[in-house]
């Protein structure tokens, strides 16, 4: 017996167009943790819209504790993507 499953289902694809030179300059971060946190920790950078509205923009890796620190790799974000206020 051939039987077929139909599901109806779509894709909705959006795409942006970005200005000439979007995203030519970039903010550095270097991020050390000393805290008493033993778990899994992770650094999440929002950017800032408005009072109490904030979208995030960068989440690390997930890192446990090594010698009494929390330590990440430095995180690379072009400032169009960190400021442009043009986002929603």
């Amino acid at each position: 017996m051939n039987s077929t499953l139909n599901i109806n289902s779509s894709i909705k694809i959006t795409a942006q167009e970005k200005k000439p030179n979007y995203g030519a300059n970039e903010a550095l971060f270097q991020i050390d943790l000393q805290s008493s946190i033993r778990d899994n920790v992770f650094i999440v950078i929002n950017k800032f819209k408005s009072p109490g509205k904030y979208i995030p923009v960068f989440k690390t890796e997930t890192k446990p504790q090594e010698r009494g620190k929390h330590s990440f790799t430095q995180i690379l974000i072009d400032t169009d993507t960190l400021c442009n206020d043009n986002d929603s």
